[in-house]
Order: C-alpha cells, then structure tokens, then sequence
C-alpha cells in the first residue's frame, strides 16, 4: 500500500432521561496534560486497542501496536477506565501522574459471557469452539465509515483487508489464513440475515460473534467453511424512555509512504544511478541532466528539444495536484429506545457524508442513510414476537476511470518529469510549426496519468436501497 490515512475527530455525544428534570449532555473540551503509558497482559505481552475512557466521560483514546497510548486531559486528579476484551476493567487515579503503565488481569467473569454460535448462545465457559465476542462499544470509538474498517486489529486469526478507501468497496475478511488456492470469504448474517457490513451503521451493533472454526458448519453448512461473522443489532429494554444523539466530524490525511521527488534534477541523477547499476547505461544523457539543473536552479526552460523530440526539465507537480490535503467526514445517529415489561422498542435513524482524497473539482462524494425500527413483545413466559425494518440507502457519486487501485497507488510513484498535459509554446520542434501542433493544447499525455479520467472521464453515480422486514418467535419452553 502506498497510502495510509492518519484521521483526527472531535465528537460530541448527548444522552437524555426523558423522565429527568434536567438534561445529561457530554461535549468535547479542550485538554491541557497529556497522559502516557504501556498496556500488558500478565505475561508481559503488549495488549492492542485496549479502551482507555476519562472515567465520567466519553473521551478516550485506544493503545496502538506496542500496547502504547497517549491521552490528553484537563484534570490532574482524574481517574482513567481500562477495558479490553476478555480482562478485567480496571480504575486508576491520575493524582497528579503523567505517565501510567498498567498490567491488566483476565477476567474470570468473562467466561460467564454470553456469546451468540448460532443455534443460540451459550457461555464462553462451556464453548468448544473458536469464537471471539466484540460488543458495540468497542466501534463507538473510532471514527470510521464501515464496520469492515472497525473491525481491523479487533479479531485475533481474522485479517481485514481494506483495498482502497472508497467506502462503497467491500472489506475482504480472511479467518485463520487461506485454506483454497481462491481464497474464501466468511459468511456475514447482520440478524441471521445475509448482508453487506458496509450497509450497516455501527452505531446500531449491539455484539459481533466471529465463529472460527468448523463446528459453525454443523449449523450453516458449505457456506460456513470460512467462518461465520454474526452481527446483532440493538434491542429495545425495558425502562425509561432514552434518547440518544451522537455527532463526528473527521477528517482523513493521505499519507505517502515514500516521499515523492520534487526536484527533476534530483530524480535524473537517482534514475541514472540506479540505471547504471542494472543495465550499465544512464537513462538520460548529459544534454538532458544539463537542461534539468538550469531548470532545478530558475535559469533553463521547462520545455525543450532534443533530437528532435519535445522534452520536460520541469516539476509537474503531479501528487498535488490531484490530491487533497483532508477528506473530511461527518455522521450523525439519532436513536430512541424504551420500553415495559411487556414490551420494548428501539428506533435510530444515522447519517454518513464521506468525502474522498481528490480535489474538490473532481471529488468522490459519498452519503449513506440508515434507519431501524425494532419491537419485541413478550407475550408470556416463554413466546415472544420480534418485528424489525431496516432500511439502508447508499449514493455514491465519482469519477469515472478504471483500475482505480493501480491509479491511485501509482500516484506516490508518478516521477517529476512525466509529461502531463500538452503545453501552449511559441513552437514545438522548429520555429513556425505551432498550428500544425496548437490543436492538441490542453490534450493529456497517456502512460499512468489519470488526469484524462478525472477531467473529462464524466461522472458515475449510482444509488443502493435496501429494505429488509423480518418477523421472529422466540420460544424457550425449558429453562436451561
């Protein structure tokens, strides 16, 4: 991959009690201390994407690969909320520290967990196979577009694959590594329901269950032999009416895994270099370097012959100018849950707007609506009706070019001396022959420029909707 996206998020989040008289409301403020520290297991072993909360709040941040964070607080004296997967939560005051290390112990009541395998649930203390349970909390965090992306680094033996960042592109999921020459993808169930993860708000996941191994295939059969990801959507409880309203704005930076040569003279020099070493011949000759460096130094041409043949000493700027500095992101969910004894509903509505990483004139804009309505009736003791409609819109509106992964990956690799557009110049190989040449001013040069698309390549838009209406009896005649 050659381009990474680095994100930064403010997000605000308000939680209403309808039966309260005054309204609980969390809003970002500003940070003056910064915490640091290492996050281990019991052995040693740095722990991954371990939630640290400001105790009270909804501001946090998660450890990074080497078990390391970094949080930023106001209050010197607050306490800090550890939690991770399978581990006991633990507390620790601040009192005036700015460094905390921490060795988090496995939770003994983990094992009376309740995990989802498919032909119902069980506790993780009597399973036999392979299941790695995630609750919905555990997304709330990160400033994502799909819960493929959510997804990554939070399941041991399963391998997140994301292509690109178009956020209407799948993500690949691979668990336990490849058993076919072709691949193999795990089955998805969004409710028992077969359904793309990329159309499902992760603000509405209640759990996500990962069965690894091939006991999942005595319940779903061939289609299980890859897995099976089991994704639960929020219920209604009984209690008090809840309102719940979450903003983010986001913004994702490109970032370039290699740094892209500026200077043309710099590039000829390398690329002779590495020339020499492999063929034994330079690939420009001391005419071309010679015309390069009076550009490099503001004393040559940008556009020159040689031999007959029209040549570039200049920058072209290529990386710039296709690409924008932030792609910004916004989402807003809305949800209102309740209920009695007898019954219980939920109802959330969510918005995304995604912008993608090329200039504003020729931008991807992408907008996802999501909407959920779910009631549970509890008829007696052991029958209960549940009724659901979900409904998930996805427009999408970009470019139109091909192999958009070869193109946007080329991007870091496209050299200061390609020829991009054809210039306006006096003449082009010998005085007087400018109208034989002006009718091509403007046209693009071919190879790996894509500019040809995104200019004049038009525009591809299209729009997804889905409405999925389930009915369901739940009936335990036997406890147990």
């Amino acid at each position: 991959m050659l381009l990474a996206v680095m994100s930064f998020v403010q997000t605000a989040q308000a939680a209403i009690e309808l039966d309260r008289p005054e309204a609980l409301v969390t809003i970002g403020d500003e940070f003056f201390d910064t915490i640091t520290g290492t996050v281990v297991d019991e052995v040693g072993e740095p722990l991954i994407g371990v939630t640290i909360l400001i105790d009270g709040t909804s501001k946090g941040t998660v450890t990074d690969f080497d078990g390391s964070y970094s949080l930023e607080v106001e209050d010197p004296n607050a306490t800090l909320v550890f939690s991770y997967t399978g581990f006991a939560t633990q507390k620790v005051a601040l009192e005036g520290r700015s460094s905390i290390d921490l060795t988090m112990e496995a939770s003994v009541a983990a094992l009376d967990e309740v995990v989802v395998v498919g032909y119902g649930t069980q506790k993780k203390v009597n399973l036999t196979g392979a299941v790695t349970a995630l609750s919905g909390e555990e997304l709330e965090m990160r400033p994502i577009a799909s819960v493929g992306h959510g997804l990554q680094g939070l399941v041991p033996n399963m391998n997140v694959t994301i292509r690109n960042g178009d956020p209407t592109s799948e993500a690949n999921f691979n668990i336990r590594g490849y058993e076919s020459i072709n691949g193999g993808d795990p089955l998805v169930l969004v409710d028992n329901v077969p359904m793309a993860l990329e159309r499902v708000n992760p603000n509405d996941i209640a759990s996500i269950n990962v069965l690894k191994d091939a006991s999942a295939a005595a319940v779903y059969g061939a289609r299980a032999a890859f897995g099976v990801i089991l994704v639960e959507t929020k219920k209604g409880k009984s209690g008090k009416a809840r309102i719940n309203l979450s903003t983010e704005l986001s913004a994702a930076k490109p970032i370039f895994h290699m740094d892209p040569i500026t200077d043309p003279y710099q590039y000829a020099l390398a690329r002779n270099a590495a020339n020499i070493r492999t063929s034994g011949t330079p690939s420009y000759n001391d005419e071309f370097l010679a015309a390069t460096k009076a550009f490099s130094e503001g004393t040559g041409p940008e556009w020159g012959v040689q031999d007959g043949t029209l040549q570039y000493y200049g920058f072209n700027d290529y990386q710039n100018q296709i690409m924008t500095d932030f792609a910004p992101q916004q989402k807003y969910d809305l949800s209102v849950s309740g209920g009695t004894e007898k019954a219980s509903y939920y109802v959330s509505i969510g918005h995304l707007n995604k912008d993608g990483y090329l200039k504003p004139f020729n931008n991807e804009r992408f907008k996802r609506y999501n909407g959920i309505v779910s009631v549970d009736f509890k008829i007696n003791d052991w029958l209960t009706l549940e009724e659901k409609v979900v409904f998930n819109s996805q427009n999408s509106d970009k470019p139109t070019f091909y192999h958009w992964d070869v193109n946007i990956n080329t991007l870091a690799r496209q050299h200061p001396l390609d020829k991009i557009q054809f210039p306006d110049l006096d003449f082009y190989l010998t005085p007087g022959d400018r109208p034989q040449y002006e009718q091509y001013i403007g046209e693009y040069f071919g190879g790996t420029n894509f500019f040809p698309y995104l200019r004049d390549g038009g525009r591809r838009t299209f729009t997804i909707n889905d409405t999925w209406l389930t009915q369901g009896v739940n009936i335990t005649p036997f406890k147990g």
